[in-house]
């Protein structure tokens, strides 16, 4: 019922123009967003959603790392990260799973604002605050924001669902009932 794209892995992905409404001012505890996306994937590392770059530079990723989802916001003008990860893979070559990563935009210790759920389920997760530096909160920089990769050289590879069940970005906070509406929504849209 919904377009699926398939991506090689390689060279594949999709940009948008900078604009202010890619990158949240969390400085002061608000502002927050979530993304959404349905994917099947065998990539225990890889970009889902991105601006910021592999160098380094930018505002907020979404990543699999060592099969392991992620979120993570940085602060460019202290090199401080803050990220959320699952406990335990649950994506990788399991088929299509819609994932939701939420961010309050809790600005300092921005982790403790982060959830992470997979069809339509909060999944267990860690939070690591200021990794190299103080996070103070997102800045707004240049960095084009990134679908199915960082822009730079880390590609997402598999597939992911199109149309009425795409990838969403929204500059609200889902709450855990919305995520599960959403997901309940997409599934029948997807005839999983």
């Amino acid at each position: 019922i919904c377009p699926v794209w398939t991506l090689n892995g390689t060279d594949e992905d999709v940009s948008a123009p900078d604009a202010a409404y890619w990158t949240q001012d969390d400085a002061g505890g608000a502002n927050g967003f979530s993304l959404t996306i349905w994917i099947k994937t065998s990539s225990t590392a890889a970009v889902m959603w991105s601006k910021r770059q592999s160098s380094g530079a930018g505002s907020w990723q979404s990543y699999i790392t060592s099969s392991k989802l992620r979120l993570l916001v940085r602060d460019e003008s202290v090199s401080a990260n803050c990220f959320r990860t699952e406990d335990a893979a649950s994506i990788v070559g399991t088929g299509w799973k819609q994932i939701t990563l939420t961010y309050s935009g809790a600005g300092a210790n921005a982790a403790n604002g982060m959830l992470v759920y997979v069809d339509g389920v909060l999944v267990a997760s860690t939070a690591t605050n200021n990794s190299g530096g103080t996070y103070v909160g997102m800045e707004d920089l240049t960095q084009l924001p990134h679908l199915f990769s960082d822009g730079s050289g880390t590609w997402l590879a598999g597939d992911v669902a199109g149309g009425c069940a795409g990838p969403t970005y929204s500059n609200a906070i889902l709450t855990a009932e919305q995520v599960k509406n959403i997901y309940r929504i997409q599934k029948g849209a997807l005839a999983l």
